[in-house]
C-alpha cells in the first residue's frame, strides 16, 4: 500500500446492499475481516433504473487480499498489461491520490463521485462499478476508493483475452450464478480492483 493514505470509518456505501452492514467474511476463503488486521476490498456493480428511481446492486463482494492477488494473477499476463496500461493511460494516479488527501470537505464524493477515467458524475451514469480497500471496519483512502462508469468498463472488458474472460465467467459463475449470456457480454461487470 502506498505510504499516503488516510482512514476513515468505512461508509454505507461500501456496506452490503443485502445486509447493510459491513461484510465480514472474504467472498472466497471465509476470511473474518472486521478483526482489524486483515486488508481486503470491496467491489460493488451498480446499474440505475432512472424510470423508476432506484439502483441495485448486480453483484458486490469482499474479498482479502490474499485471495484477490490469487485471481489477479489467474488473468492472462496480456490481460493484466492491457488493464494496466489502460489505467496508467487514463488516470494518474498519484496525482489524484495527493490531490484528494489533501482536500477538504466530503472526502467521499471526491473519491467516488465520478468515474475516475470518463470523469462522468455518478448520479448520471446508468451502470458503475465502486471498489474501495477496507481494514476492519475502516476504509482506507490511498487510490482506492474509486468509481468506473459503464463506459470504461466496456473499454477494459474489450482489452480481456478470451483466456482471461473465461477465468472471469468462471469466477462470476461459481460466485455469483450469473448466467453466460450475461458473464461473456464485453462490457458487463467484471472485477476491476487494479
Amino acid at each position: 500500500m502506498s505510504s499516503a493514505y488516510r482512514l476513515t470509518p468505512l461508509p454505507d456505501v461500501f456496506h452490503s446492499c443485502e445486509t447493510d452492514q459491513p461484510f465480514t467474511h472474504c467472498l472466497d476463503c471465509e476470511r473474518y475481516l472486521l478483526g482489524g488486521e486483515t486488508d481486503y476490498l470491496i467491489e460493488k456493480a451498480v446499474r440505475t433504473f432512472p424510470e423508476y428511481d432506484t439502483r441495485e446492486a448486480v453483484f458486490e463482494y469482499a474479498m482479502c487480499l490474499d485471495c484477490y492477488e490469487t485471481l489477479w494473477q489467474s488473468f492472462s499476463e496480456a490481460s493484466r498489461e492491457h488493464v494496466e496500461a489502460y489505467f496508467m493511460e487514463h488516470v494518474n494516479v498519484t496525482e489524484r491520490t495527493h490531490r484528494f488527501l489533501e482536500a477538504d470537505g466530503d472526502e467521499l464524493s471526491a473519491w467516488i463521485g465520478r468515474c475516475m477515467v470518463k470523469g462522468t458524475r455518478r448520479d448520471a451514469l446508468e451502470e458503475y462499478q465502486l471498489v474501495g480497500h477496507a481494514r476492519g471496519d475502516q476504509l482506507v483512502l490511498s487510490h482506492f476508493p474509486y468509481l468506473v462508469s459503464g463506459a470504461a468498463m466496456s473499454e477494459v472488458s474489450a482489452l480481456l483475452s478470451n483466456e482471461t474472460r473465461d477465468e472471469l465467467g468462471g469466477f462470476m459463475d461459481e460466485f455469483f450464478g450469473l448466467p453466460p449470456e450475461l458473464r461473456k457480454t464485453p462490457g458487463d461487470p467484471v472485477p476491476v480492483a487494479v
